[in-house]
């Protein structure tokens, strides 16, 4: 298979990836609120849905993880003519983040379930389900500091390469770098209801899946030529 079949299929995996962890964003919290309002809405819909809903929406994160996975082998493609060290560097860095993603996006069904245990339980029970779900979004917490360290590595060293080298890619495509993209992720706070919540509750995979749209379509024909 050539590289530009393979470019176009990892960029397709990717957008599938983006679109699949979207929807299980909104399977888990989906809902027709204000951005504002997520975090408050997010949690009595965890606490409130189907429990099946509660669990497919869990079940999909690893599942989309892997699609990411393989979407991020576009960008090992486009800039490992400006080193095989720095595009397994970019790659492996956003490759690391998303797996960990997978189990991230999975932790919500716990918090989901101690969330629909709270609303049926004594009120002597209260405190220590209290306890239970602090330790549960600490958990989750956890798993978003080590998505932040792979997703910084791989986001300094794609950078540097767009940057300082010759790739495939335009220079232009750090634009749309998403884990840049997501330092303005703030502003979804203020997009008013019915579209705030889906929006901010999967801002995300919407940011991931602009930049893999914006990717693949820069690289349809092989990106730009080297000198």
């Amino acid at each position: 298979m050539g590289e530009i079949k393979l470019i176009r299929l990892t960029g397709f995996a990717g957008i599938l990836g983006a679109l699949l962890m979207f929807t299980g964003d909104m399977f888990l919290y989906g809902g027709f609120y204000s951005g504002s309002e997520y975090y408050d809405y997010s949690r009595r819909i965890m606490g409130e849905i189907p429990l099946l809903r509660l669990m497919i929406g869990g079940a999909i994160g690893p599942i989309a993880s892997i699609l990411y996975a393989i979407g991020f082998w576009q960008i090992y493609f486009a800039i490992k003519s400006a080193g095989k060290i720095l595009a397994s560097i970019s790659f492996s860095g956003f490759a690391f983040m998303i797996i960990i993603a997978g189990s991230y996006h999975s932790g919500f069904v716990n918090t989901g379930l101690i969330l629909r245990a709270k609303a049926s339980i004594q009120q002597s029970d209260l405190e220590s389900v209290k306890i239970l779900l602090s330790q549960s979004i600490d958990y989750l917490h956890f798993l978003y500091n080590i998505m932040f360290v792979f997703g910084t590595i791989g986001t300094i060293s794609f950078l540097y390469t767009i940057i300082s080298r010759k790739t495939y890619y335009p220079k232009w495509i750090i634009l749309f770098t998403p884990t840049l993209l997501l330092l303005a992720s703030s502003i979804a706070t203020y997009i008013p209801s019915p579209v705030g919540g889906i929006i901010y509750g999967g801002y995300i995979n919407l940011i991931f899946l602009l930049f893999f749209c914006v990717s693949t379509f820069s690289l349809w024909h092989g990106g730009r030529r080297l000198e």
